[in-house]
C-alpha cells in the first residue's frame, strides 16, 4: 500500500464536513487548511485481509459491477473497506459523523479537551472526540446554524466540491450539458465542471449528474479511485530497513535492522560472512569481517542492550547484550529487532546473511 496515497487522500473526506449539508442549507464555505492525514475505516468498514467472493472478497460486489474495480482498489491502498468481512454494502450511504470519525482515528485519536459548539452532537458518542478534534482545527463548521448534520449523508454535489478544493479549486467552466444542470448549487458549479473535465466524478447518465442525491459508498470509491491515479502524483514507497541475521550453531537467530551509515551498507555488502564469535568484556560478543567497514560520517554508538556496533580502532564488530556507552572509535550500526536475548549464548561459527524480502 502507499503510504502517499492513503495519507492524501483522506484529508478531502474531512474538509467535506464544511461544504456538505442538506440541500436547503447554505454551504459553509470556511473549511480551513486541510491536513495530511492517512485513512482506513475502523469502526464503519471492517478492516480485512482479502479474501475469496464474488470480488475482492465481498459477496455483494459482483466482478461486472462497474465499482468493482474502485472497490477492490480502495480495498487494496487502505482507503474503504468492507462493512463486514464479506459485504462492501455499495448503494448504502455515508453519514457526515462516520467520515469524521473515521479521519480522527487515521490521525491517532489525538486527546481533545472541551465541547463543541453544535446542538445535535451527543457528548459521549462514538463521534464526539472526532467532531470536536475537527472543529478545533478549523476544519468544519456545520451549516451555520448550529447544526452539525451528524446523520446526514453526503451529497454528490458536496463530494465533488471536497475533492475540487483539495485539488486547489481549478479553473473549470460551468458545464450546462447536463439536463439538471440548473440544480447544481452555486458553490459546486465549478467543481461538477472540473470533476467531468478530468473524468474524477462520473455522472449517473450521460446527462444526467443528480446533484442532490446522496453519494453511496460504491460512487465514493470510483470517485477516489480516479482522483488518485488523474490528481496525485505517483509516490514510491518508502525503502525497507536493511535487515542482517546473525544464526549460531545451536540453532538461534538474532535479527539486526542496520542504520544508513557507509559503515552499516558496508558491512552488508560483505554478507554473507561466517565468522568466528569472540567473548569480549562483560556485555559484548565480537566478530571481525574480512574487510574494515567504512566509516565516513559516522554515527557514535550509545544505547540499550541488543545494539551492533563498529569498533574501528580493532575493525570488529560489536553485539551487546546490555546496555552500553559512548567510546571513542566505537560507532553504530543498528539494533537487534528479534532474538536479542540470544546474544549472551553466542558461540563457536556465526553465520551473518542478508533478510531479503
Amino acid at each position: 500500500m502507499k503510504r502517499m496515497v492513503s495519507g492524501m487522500l483522506c484529508v478531502w473526506l474531512l474538509v467535506f464536513a464544511t461544504a456538505c449539508g442538506k440541500a436547503q442549507a447554505v454551504p459553509d464555505e470556511d473549511h480551513g487548511q486541510p491536513e495530511v492525514l492517512s485513512m482506513q475505516n475502523t469502526e464503519f468498514g471492517a478492516s480485512t485481509s482479502l479474501t475469496t467472493g464474488e470480488y475482492g472478497g465481498f459477496t455483494d460486489v459482483p466482478s461486472d459491477a462497474v465499482y468493482a474495480e474502485a472497490v477492490l482498489f480502495c480495498k487494496e491502498h487502505g482507503l474503504m473497506n468492507g462493512t463486514t468481512d464479506t459485504t462492501f454494502e455499495p448503494e448504502n450511504n455515508l453519514t457526515r459523523a462516520m467520515l469524521v470519525t473515521v479521519l480522527y482515528r487515521s490521525a491517532g485519536s489525538p486527546v481533545v479537551t472541551g465541547v463543541d459548539k453544535f446542538s445535535d452532537t451527543t457528548p459521549e458518542a462514538y463521534y464526539s472526540d472526532a467532531v470536536l478534534w475537527a472543529s478545533q482545527q478549523g476544519l468544519v463548521g456545520g451549516y451555520g446554524n448550529g447544526l452539525f448534520g451528524t446523520n446526514d449523508p453526503v451529497s454528490r454535489e458536496q463530494m465533488t466540491t471536497i475533492l475540487w478544493r483539495y485539488a486547489g479549486s481549478p479553473s473549470a467552466t460551468a458545464n450546462s450539458s447536463f439536463r439538471d444542470a440548473a440544480s447544481i448549487a452555486d458553490y459546486a458549479s465549478t467543481a461538477v465542471a472540473w470533476a467531468d473535465v478530468n473524468q474524477i466524478v462520473a455522472p449517473v447518465s450521460p446527462e444526467t449528474f443528480a446533484p442532490k442525491n446522496s453519494a453511496t459508498r460504491a460512487q465514493v470509491a470510483m470517485a477516489l479511485m480516479s482522483f488518485t491515479q488523474r490528481m496525485l502524483p505517483e509516490s514510491s514507497p518508502e525503502p525497507a530497513a536493511k535487515q542482517i541475521k546473525v544464526a549460531s550453531e545451536s540453532g538461534h537467530e538474532i535479527v539486526f535492522e542496520l542504520n544508513e551509515s557507509p559503515a552499516a551498507q558496508s558491512l552488508y555488502d560483505q554478507l554473507p560472512l561466517s565468522v568466528d564469535v569472540q567473548n569480549y568484556g562483560s556485555n559484548e560478543k565480537i566478530f571481525y569481517p574480512p574487510e574494515k567497514l567504512n566509516t565516513s560520517d559516522p554515527i557514535p554508538a550509545e544505547g540499550p542492550s541488543g545494539g551492533l556496533a563498529y569498533f574501528s580502532p580493532w575493525g570488529n564488530v560489536v553485539m551487546y547484550y546490555s546496555s552500553y556507552g559512548p567510546y571513542n572509535g566505537l560507532y553504530q550500526l543498528g539494533q537487534a529487532v528479534a532474538g536479542a536475548e540470544w546474544i549472551e549464548t553466542l558461540s563457536g561459527t556465526l553465520q551473518v546473511t542478508q533478510v531479503l524480502e
